[in-house]
């Protein structure tokens, strides 16, 4: 995927106004005649290279002639396309790394494997930075990346939005003494407490499972709801390695062979509840 990666409400807005054309029995010609607009350009818009104009996007749906309800909700859509993340401002973080954040933002579910470390949805601050300060290339940019951190890890406790968080650790995350003694204490205490909200399914793969399905490494896949009973939304699988990320979607056999994995190492970590007496062993024995 190019580093420039379209976020999954402009895909989705391009993807329902192009099968409404064709549903309507529009050519592109007309299309873009209708709306003013080259076929090029609607064409753009039809492959979400390009934001689509809300009075754009309001001409097209009214000549495909789409419900009230259908053209209020494209609307508000193209609206949503154009603004800017929260995370945009930093400018400090890569844009593979960008657009992962953009997808989480508008991920319902998330799904993460995570082989050494914790899940940065669930690292302490301290944690955080002391993961960044010990990588080499960006050691000297931990307060950004801990700020996206942390402000990514808002979406967990939001009411309205809450994300939907299953997440399997190894049992090397929770014995790695990242930032020291008391930098691990207070982490393990977090993860404990993170475990009790109701969106969040906190498991741990211990050592005695030996071989396991995702021994290759740690990913995460994102899961999206669509407001348009037609159309389902593909989950993007992320896989990340020291100077990219590797995304995988819509429709591609590798996202269902990473579910798989990922149900695979759930079904052989310790349930929740055995998982947060574990944790709480390791704190109790170790730090």
């Amino acid at each position: 995927m190019a580093q420039s990666v379209t976020t999954v409400t402009r895909r989705t807005l391009a993807r329902v106004l192009r099968e409404s054309r064709i549903k309507a029995g529009k050519t592109a010609s007309a299309a873009a005649s209708y709306a003013d607009v080259t076929p090029g350009t609607l064409s753009k818009y039809e492959n979400g290279e390009n934001p689509i104009p809300v009075g754009t996007a309001k001409l097209l749906a009214e000549h495909y002639g789409l419900a009230p309800d259908v053209c209020t909700t494209i609307m508000e859509m193209a609206r949503g396309a154009k603004q800017r993340g929260w995370w945009q401002k930093y400018q400090e973080i890569p844009n593979w790394f960008s657009a992962y954040v953009s997808f989480e933002a508008e991920a319902s579910t998330l799904r993460n494997y995570e082989d050494g470390l914790i899940p940065g949805l669930l690292q302490s601050p301290d944690y955080a930075r002391a993961l960044v300060k010990s990588e080499i290339g960006i050691s000297d940019l931990s307060d950004s990346y801990v700020s996206v951190r942390m402000q990514r890890q808002e979406r967990l406790l939001d009411e309205q939005r809450p994300l939907r968080l299953s997440a399997v650790v190894n049992e090397a995350s929770l014995l790695r003494r990242v930032g020291g003694r008391d930098v691990m204490k207070d982490q393990l205490k977090l993860l404990i407490e993170r475990a009790s909200l109701p969106n969040v399914d906190l498991r741990v793969l211990p050592f005695d499972v030996g071989g396991h399905a995702a021994i290759a490494g740690s990913f995460a896949i994102m899961g999206f709801e669509s407001p348009f009973p037609s159309i389902d939304f593909e989950d993007i699988v992320y896989v990340e390695y020291k100077m990219g990320a590797l995304y995988l979607e819509e429709g591609s056999t590798e996202v269902s062979t990473y579910s798989a994995i990922f149900d695979s190492v759930q079904a052989s970590s310790l349930n929740p509840d055995e998982s947060i007496k574990y944790i709480q062993q390791v704190l109790d024995e170790r730090f």
